[in-house]
């Protein structure tokens, strides 16, 4: 048998669901799952980074994970089906 991780760093408030459906939707259906790194606070700063659209800022502070309501849902229910393991990432 052989073993396989995969890991995704830098999720975090401005990562949309949609991407990470989309980028990971072939491991989940054959039960695959994938470990994601989550930054607990991001800040933007210019230039930005590229996962920071400038559409999604509203005002020049710190964006927290727990603010993203739909995120913080879709990766607990994915971490409940067991296709997800949540890592902290980027503390300082």
């Amino acid at each position: 048998m052989i073993y396989v991780i995969i890991r995704d760093d830098d999720i975090n408030y401005f990562t949309p669901v949609w991407m990470i459906e989309r980028i990971y939707e072939e491991c989940w259906r054959c039960q695959f799952p994938v470990s994601f790194s989550v930054v607990p606070a991001v800040m933007p700063q210019k230039p930005l980074r590229p996962y920071i659209l400038a559409s999604n800022i509203k005002e020049q502070r710190q964006y927290f994970i727990y603010e993203n309501k739909e995120l913080l849902s879709f990766l607990r229910t994915k971490k409940e089906m067991q296709l997800a393991e949540i890592a902290l990432h980027g503390y300082a």
